[in-house]
């Protein structure tokens, strides 16, 4: 997982979106904040350690993602593997949002299950989380991408002292298969690509195929 560990003062805002059976993780103290963005439930005591490191013993702690779908059932692996972090952890946490799971569901018209919010940013000057929307993903999104599955460790990408996103330097090597892979149709993407095909964004798709042609043409030292 990847994410942003930045000092007040240095950002405004910080927040992570599309999060659909993802979580997203906030932590904060008094001078520092701590976003991520879970994917697997392994992720989730190597990541929050980093952050947690970083952060002093009284910390507030905000957590949404993931739903249950129409038979009332969902993964909550990740809901469980933070608790169970939560449990045995030595820090003192403050809990201010815990919305995951049926408490994140809704229905849609055709009575399929999915999750209410999916966009959250903190600000840095109030302290106080808030739902978003965010109109980009930001820079570097295929590079940022490989990263997160190149990588088996938590990476922060948000340098404080000079305040820039950096991704740090990591190997990886061209693939052409994958460029098979961005030929193929929309709904095979979806089966193929997402625990939640009718829940994506519209340009979910094409973001993949974005993806899959960095990886088919590109390697850490063409970058």
């Amino acid at each position: 997982s990847s994410g942003i560990n930045a000092e007040y003062g240095a950002l405004k805002w910080v927040g992570s979106g599309e999060a659909t059976t993802c979580h997203i993780v906030v932590l904060h103290d008094e001078s520092k904040v701590g976003v991520t963005h879970l994917d697997s439930p392994v992720a989730v005591a190597l990541t929050l350690d980093t952050i947690c490191s970083q952060l002093d013993n009284a910390i507030s702690l905000y957590v949404t993602g993931g739903y249950e779908d129409e038979f009332e059932d969902g993964d909550n692996s990740i809901s469980q593997a933070l608790l169970d972090y939560l449990s045995n952890s030595d820090k003192q946490f403050k809990l201010k949002l815990w919305n995951t799971m049926a408490l994140n569901t809704k229905t849609d018209p055709e009575g399929r299950g999915g999750p209410i919010i999916t966009d959250v940013v903190f600000n840095m000057t109030t302290k106080t989380l808030h739902i978003a929307k965010f109109e980009d993903r930001g820079p570097l999104l295929e590079l940022r991408s490989v990263l997160c599955s190149a990588s088996p460790t938590y990476s922060n990408i948000f340098n404080t002292v000079l305040e820039t996103i950096e991704i740090p330097f990591f190997d990886f090597e061209k693939e052409p298969g994958w460029g098979q892979a961005a030929h193929l149709p929309d709904h095979v993407i979806l089966k193929n690509c997402s625990t939640s095909p009718h829940c994506e964004p519209p340009t979910f798709c094409q973001d993949m195929r974005n993806m899959f042609t960095f990886r088919a043409t590109k390697d850490s030292s063409t970058i």
